[in-house]
């Protein structure tokens, strides 16, 4: 092997694969090419293979089959083929400035339109019809999106003609390139501009009264208000350098002192909160501003002129104008279904005796209160522990309202959460995310609309806002769930506080009616979210194994090696949740062949080995695969482009039982004999595990969600102490500020 010093890099390539960053803390875009010639992008060498290095500010960012220009500081490397036969050269680049090219030749084009993935469904041959055509008045024409030319050329057909167009939408931004990589403006920033309305055509958009004014380009934006990259999700202290080191703006700006109240705001919103006092955002505001008292004083008063938040006079509360906006719709929405009244007449009523006739299991009193007032009125809860009966009520909730006629949607927030519903109900379900991303229910007339919403204590202020201006106000509503969960992860807590508030009709269902009973796991549940610790905290077939924090992890892996194929370890923390999927890997598997991302030479090792079982933590419903769906990796073989085959845990004849592995599926894929309590939430295991740590976020809602998460046996490990204390100490989830509650209850 011979290395060489370094050297300047003038060259163009042709991208041949985006590098995965493993490390959170990395930002730069690791992307490897082969050069090319600059007139007619045709490989111009076969042993010269690059590593290239660049900022996250690149624009746009990189994609396979894509031509760039590169500038910046090299070194090389001789080594042997992967054959053996032939030495190659690989290069190693830090980019100084790099630059998207579209080609003005055939070839280049061809191989732009085949080879970059925006462009699906659309081969070279195509790509060479539509260039012999059109030359270099192509790109003007998707630019355009025009449709009725695209159709005139050989082999394009309505779809690949939409695919072209779509695909092209990316680069009609690249006249916005040089500004933002000469501005240091991160890719992931660039994408929510990119995706946010009306940045393509740089138009004016006033409101009637002059009052308000917005231009959608982006230079224009940024120029006028630097700060308006926080959001889009850049975090302050990054905002800041980029507008004082290339906008020069002054510690005293309206604009930096807006943006800093907006961030403490936000970030309490982070925390769960809808709302705040002042002394939880002028402290963070003093850190912010280095202390400075009358910048702060000058913060506040510069940030609530222009409406940043409002001010309750009678508490003292403040809140962030975005959430005081979405609490009040939904409230709003909530009291007009409910202003409704109770409807029980002559149909409803046949439609519930139906319902009882036709329940799988017979339905005790409580049950058929639950299903008679859920049809009585527009909006309504039912909400109960494990082991009430919740689904069977559901299920005779839904075929009376079928008996009405009406259309039902029922959606969960997480994908396997809505793949359990399905199960349980035999009706259509799907996320949340889907059902937003369909067409509005709107102009509901002659056809009446159920919304049913399952695991609703997961249901944060932001998402129910959305749906609630999503579907047309006469939609009645469902929420079914169990309020003393885990919180949502955003802001507010909608069930919960509609619960508290008394305002909607809510049947809580507290008698057991699982078969599961006998384990004792309901009334332990019961007793933990009452705040009780249990007289025994080992009894029945839950068991308590004392363990110092060093030794939990140990003991969960001994205890998964008695019954590997129905246990299930949940936890708090994404730490401790590595830590005992290595163990688990280590003590159970540990000959397992080795997950391997092998591309373009390219290896990349994941810490996942055949036969382990698998958690998918990304939706992709072309493989019916979900957001916490679990299943087992049976094969770690690279065949075809994939890279392996899980067979799926709870799939339907719908799904497919063998999924393989596409990169893309790869990269949402961890190791799954243990998992977060978030990700379990929603489902059942026969066996579980819970392993305690030493964290706040421990507390009384997470353990009795844990809990509940068992159907046949519990075991529970950690320090006595902190089992006691988290069973003792009021749940996080309570201490929530939020004002949706005094909202439902004025009148």
């Amino acid at each position: 092997m011979m290395f060489n010093t370094a050297y300047e890099a003038d060259l163009t390539v042709r991208i041949t694969g985006v590098l995965k960053n493993f490390k959170k803390s990395d930002t730069s875009i690791r992307f490897t090419a082969v050069p090319v010639y600059k007139s007619s992008h045709l490989v111009s060498s076969k042993i010269d293979h690059y590593t290239i290095n660049a900022a996250d500010s690149i624009s746009p960012d990189p994609n396979e089959g894509e031509i760039w220009e590169i500038k910046g500081e090299a070194s090389w490397e001789q080594t042997k083929s992967y054959d053996g036969n032939y030495f190659i050269k690989k290069h190693h680049v830090n980019v100084d400035t790099a630059k998207i090219i579209l080609s003005q030749n055939p070839v280049g084009f061809k191989y732009f339109i085949a080879d970059t993935p925006h462009f699906k469904g659309v081969g070279p041959k195509v790509a060479e019809n539509l260039w012999k055509k059109f030359k270099g008045e192509t790109y003007n024409i998707l630019k355009n999106a025009e449709l009725s030319k695209l159709l005139t050329v050989d082999g394009i057909g309505k779809a690949s003609a939409e695919s072209l167009i779509t695909g092209y939408k990316k680069f009609s931004y690249l006249k916005y390139s040089t500004f933002f990589t000469k501005h240091e403006i991160p890719v992931e920033i660039q994408k929510r501009i990119f995706k946010f309305k009306g940045v393509a055509d740089g138009s004016l958009i006033q409101s009637e009264n002059g009052g308000i004014k917005f231009d959608p380009n982006p230079v224009n934006l940024i120029n006028e208000n630097p700060y308006s990259l926080s959001t889009f999700g850049m975090p302050f202290h990054k905002n800041d350098r980029i507008a004082k080191k290339h906008f020069d703006v002054k510690d005293d700006d309206p604009r930096r002192l807006t943006a800093a109240v907006t961030e403490c705001l936000t970030k309490h919103a982070k925390k769960g909160h809808t709302i705040t006092h002042h002394k939880q955002l002028a402290s963070p505001l003093r850190e912010l501003l280095r202390y400075n008292e009358p910048l702060v004083v000058k913060a506040l008063s510069q940030a609530y002129d222009k409406r940043a938040f409002i001010i309750y006079p009678d508490s003292g509360v403040y809140q962030f104008t975005p959430t005081y906006i979405m609490e009040n719709v939904v409230a709003k929405r909530l009291l007009k279904l409910n202003s409704q009244g109770e409807i029980y007449n002559e149909a409803e009523d046949t439609a519930c005796v139906s319902a009882f006739q036709t329940a799988k299991y017979p339905l005790g009193t409580q049950q058929k209160e639950a299903v008679m007032t859920s049809i009585s009125y527009a909006v309504s809860c039912i909400t109960g522990g494990a082991g009430t009966g919740k689904t069977t009520v559901l299920n005779s909730v839904l075929h009376a309202y079928s008996s009405l006629n009406y259309q039902i949607k029922a959606v969960a927030l997480s994908g396997r959460a809505a793949q359990r519903m399905h199960q349980s109900i035999k009706r259509e379900t799907s996320t949340i995310a889907k059902f937003l991303r369909e067409d509005p229910i709107d102009e509901v007339c002659e056809q009446k609309y159920l919304l049913v919403i399952d695991e609703s204590s997961m249901l944060d202020l932001p998402t129910f806002y959305r749906i609630v201006i999503h579907i047309d106000p006469n939609v009645r509503i469902l929420f079914v769930g169990d309020p003393n969960q885990l919180p949502p992860i955003g802001a507010g807590n909608i069930l919960s506080d509609i619960v508290k508030s008394k305002v909607i009709p809510n049947t809580e269902l507290d008698i057991v009616k699982r078969q599961g009973a006998s384990t004792g796991i309901p009334e332990y549940s019961k007793l933990i979210n009452e705040g009780v610790v249990p007289p025994k905290l080992t009894t029945g077939s839950i068991t308590f194994h004392e363990a110092e924090f060093d030794y939990v992890e140990d003991v969960c892996v001994e205890l998964y090696k008695q019954d590997p194929e129905n246990s299930r370890v949940v936890a708090a923390t994404n730490k401790l949740v590595q830590k005992i999927n290595v163990l688990c890997q280590k003590e159970l598997n540990p000959k397992g062949k080795q997950l391997i991302y092998d591309k373009d030479g390219e290896k990349l090792y994941d810490q996942i080995y055949e036969n382990d079982p698998v958690l998918f933590t990304q939706n992709n419903y072309d493989a019916h695969v979900q957001n916490g769906s679990l299943g087992k990796l049976i094969s770690a073989d690279k065949k075809d482009g994939h890279f392996g085959v899980v067979k799926m845990d709870d799939f339907e004849k719908t799904e497919d039982e063998f999924v393989s592995l596409t990169s893309s599926l790869l990269l949402s894929l961890n190791p799954g004999y243990c998992i977060t309590l978030h990700k379990a939430q929603g489902s059942q295991f026969p066996k579980v595990i819970v392993a305690l740590s030493s964290g706040d976020n421990l507390d009384r809602a997470w353990l009795y969600t844990a809990v509940t998460r068992a159907e046949i046996e519990l075991h529970i490990v950690g320090p006595k102490a902190k089992i006691i204390s988290a069973i003792r100490n009021v749940s996080n989830a309570s201490k929530r500020q939020t004002n949706l509650v005094n909202l439902l209850q004025e009148k």
